[in-house]
């Protein structure tokens, strides 16, 4: 009997922290935003100078110059009815 003894306890710790995450996730909403703006100009401009490159060289040397212009990020927590903002790190 011991084995099913423990396969029934383990059954209920296993739907008390199933019960518990619930009850959490219900107190608790998270969603959030991410912003980057990137510089792809370099991939699209015509470039004369290189015209002897082979393609992929052509390609790796584009997509070389491509560079992040910014990047930021938004995200709100909500505790039962209170909201915390947050943006870029810093508390609002």
């Amino acid at each position: 009997m011991k084995p099913v003894h423990g396969k029934v306890k383990k059954l209920l710790l296993l739907t008390k922290q199933d019960m518990a995450y619930k009850d959490y996730e219900a107190k608790l909403s998270a969603s959030g935003t991410t912003i980057c703006a990137i510089d792809t100009t370099a991939v699209f401009e015509p470039h004369p100078d290189h015209k002897e490159d082979n393609l992929a060289r052509e390609v790796i040397r584009r997509l070389q110059n491509v560079r992040v212009l910014s990047f930021g990020s938004k995200y709100s927590v909500k505790v039962n009815t209170t909201t915390l903002h947050v943006e870029n790190g810093a508390h609002k």
